[in-house]
């Protein structure tokens, strides 16, 4: 399994940013959201899906990254410069935990589900989850229970159950205005 933190350390497309975290005890979220708006980047990051190129990192885009308590999965929502969703990216995962700074990770388990703006549905990564079990990084339960919670993910977007996609974009706004106060107040 990868292990991956909230605060992307290593992200070296991105030159400059602002973060923000805050754990929500709600109605519609238990957990920890994580805003990295992106400023500036070296270059912009351009992925295929369903055919169609969508650019998912250029300067002035945000990254909501939620650790839903209790699941097995974590939702990253990208938004555009405009605060428009672009794409819901969520990985299927074993653990989840704090640094001892307090910065959330996952044990990525290497399954992805991704959710278009046009909510198209699509099962990524699979090659990658066959490769981890046949070298040895992870067991057949890991296997398994990555399709498992992926079907079950599957199954409530089909069902519109998964109402956490649309409250990261309340989220997105509360955690957003957060960013923008702490700016303002570093500057006057």
């Amino acid at each position: 399994m990868k292990r991956k933190f909230a605060d992307r350390p290593n992200w070296k497309r991105v030159l400059s940013r602002a973060m923000i975290s805050e754990r929500f005890d709600n109605d519609a979220f238990v957990g920890y959201a994580v805003l990295i708006n992106i400023e500036r980047v070296r270059e912009a990051l351009w992925v295929e899906l369903g055919g169609k190129k969508q650019c998912v990192v250029d300067n002035g885009y945000s990254w909501l990254t939620l650790f839903p308590e209790g699941e097995s999965y974590v939702v990253t929502a990208m938004f555009d410069n405009y605060g428009e969703v672009v794409q819901w990216y969520i990985d299927i995962c074993r653990d989840m935990g704090f640094t001892d700074k307090g910065i959330p990770w996952y044990d990525d388990l290497y399954l992805d589900v991704i959710i278009s703006s046009d909510n198209k549905v699509s099962l990524i990564d699979e090659d990658d989850l066959a490769l981890a079990l046949k070298q040895n990084i992870i067991n057949q339960d890991d296997f398994d229970f990555a399709y498992i919670e992926a079907n079950k993910l599957m199954e409530q977007l089909k069902q519109n159950k998964l109402t956490l996609l649309d409250y990261s974009k309340e989220i997105y706004q509360i955690l957003q205005s957060k960013i923008e106060k702490n700016k303002h107040q570093r500057t006057v």
